[in-house]
């Protein structure tokens, strides 16, 4: 097994536990918990992502801790993005959508073909709506804005099951 993407998903199960603790409000028994899949597209590396997301909870009424990583390939490049966003949520009266923006720790790793892998740890933004298109499914659009040394804009198409 690659050393690399080992590293990778350990820290990533740790940021997760850490973070999840952190919250310390998980409220499962509400619907508090959900997790999806997504993919997107990164303008800054011209690269494909796919990952997962989730929402593990609501604190302070309007906010929710949401943890989400993405892999990205192509550009001869591989990453690894591990996000500790915390989004809160505005929902216009009478709307079937819901507006969120949210910050929060962003770990990037990325490996060049035929080179050692780099990380970096920074701030980055994100904005999307989340809205219902089935019975069960929700869906969200969302942009990340990067500061510093990671992704500047990055797109994402994701639904939660």
């Amino acid at each position: 097994m690659n050393k690399c993407k080992f590293f990778s998903g350990a820290l990533f199960f740790i940021f997760v536990v850490v973070m999840g603790i952190m919250t310390n409000e998980i409220n499962a028994a509400a619907g508090g918990l959900s997790f999806g899949v997504r993919g997107g597209y990164d303008t800054d590396s011209k690269q494909i992502l796919i990952g997962g997301q989730s929402e593990l909870g609501k604190f302070l009424e309007i906010a929710r801790f949401s943890p989400s990583v993405d892999y990205g390939f192509g550009q001869d490049m591989t990453t690894f993005a591990f996000n500790g966003d915390v989004h809160v949520f505005l929902t216009p009266p009478g709307a079937s959508a819901t507006l969120y923006g949210g910050a929060g720790p962003t770990f990037f790793v990325f490996k060049p073909k035929g080179g050692n892998s780099d990380s970096e740890i920074g701030l980055t933004l994100s904005g999307g709506i989340k809205f219902g298109a089935a019975k069960s499914r929700v869906y969200n659009l969302e942009g990340r804005f990067g500061f510093d040394k990671m992704p500047d804009l990055r797109i994402l198409l994701g639904v939660y099951f």
